[in-house]
Order: C-alpha cells, then sequence, then structure tokens
C-alpha cells in the first residue's frame, strides 16, 4: 500500500443521499450516523466500503476519521453532506488538527502576544444573537471583550468579542 507523508483528507459528500436518511443540519456525521435507522446505517456501509474497496485498489489505505489511528499511513474518510452541511463541523476540526501536528507547520507559527490571526469562514445573522462571525484562528489567542478589526466591504468594522 502507498504512504503518504502527511495527514490526508477525503470528504465523502452526499450522506443525506443514504437510503432514509433523516437530516440535523450541521451537525457532526458520526452523530448523525448514530440516529440513523438500522437499514440507513447498512446502506452507508455499503457505500462506504465501496469507497475503500476504490482506495485500496488505487493502493492507498483508509478509514473513517473517528476510527483512523495512523492518520500518516491511512487518508481519513469524513462522511459530509453539502446540503445539509453535516460532517463540515468534523472537516473543518480534522484539517485544523492535522495541520497543528506537521512539524514543518508547527515551526513556521508564532504566536505574538496581544495580537491575532484569523480566517472568516462565515458571516451570518441569527436571530437573538444578530450578525456572528465563525472563524478558524490561525495564530494568536483571543478572549471575550477582545477588541477586534474585521474588512468589511463598506471599510473597517471595529467590534468586541463577546463570546
Amino acid at each position: 500500500m502507498k504512504k503518504t507523508k502527511a495527514p490526508f483528507v477525503v470528504a465523502l459528500n452526499k450522506i443525506d443521499r443514504c437510503y432514509g436518511w433523516k437530516s440535523e443540519k450541521g451537525i457532526s456525521s458520526r452523530f448523525a450516523l448514530q440516529n440513523q435507522s438500522a437499514e440507513t446505517k447498512n446502506d452507508f456501509d455499503s457505500k462506504y466500503k465501496k469507497v475503500l474497496t476504490q482506495l485500496n485498489e488505487k493502493g492507498y489505505n483508509a478509514a473513517l476519521y473517528w476510527e483512523n489511528e495512523d492518520p500518516i499511513d491511512y487518508i481519513s474518510l469524513i462522511p459530509t453532506s453539502g446540503i445539509t452541511a453535516e460532517g463540515l463541523p468534523d472537516l473543518l476540526g480534522t484539517i485544523v488538527e492535522y495541520s497543528m501536528t506537521l512539524e514543518a507547520i508547527l515551526k513556521k507559527i508564532k504566536i505574538k502576544k496581544g495580537r491575532f490571526n484569523c480566517t472568516v469562514m462565515e458571516v451570518k445573522m441569527i436571530e437573538g444573537f444578530g450578525t456572528t462571525v465563525d472563524c478558524i484562528l490561525v495564530d494568536g489567542a483571543i478572549k471575550k471583550e477582545d477588541q477586534i478589526v474585521l474588512l468589511g466591504f463598506d471599510g473597517p468594522i471595529i467590534t468586541k468579542v463577546k463570546a
């Protein structure tokens, strides 16, 4: 089997197309799968094993991300749905987790006191909370009440971290 030198992930998209799938928007695919009927789990297992076989035929080892004990030797398969966003937290979390374990990346990371750098993933309105920003912290640290500046379409947006 081929060995990878760094962790790889593959998104197994369209889990919502499994027979009888009961969707829960934005939930972890691991928990979504546990909440499915036996028939749905069997359909997922059948499709998962087909993908696993195809990867094995190409010379790759693979496993579901929550069963993968060796991400260097095994590709992590992450079930997702682009429609219901199921599994997307798993995908982002796994990518961030694996990127923080690579020595080459860890050597380049420098945390500066009082400063941070993040990538904004989504800006949305949530009733009762107002505008919320989902981001991945790349460098530094933030805490509640820190003042932050974001680049907006009409100039800078200055606000405080509320949670």
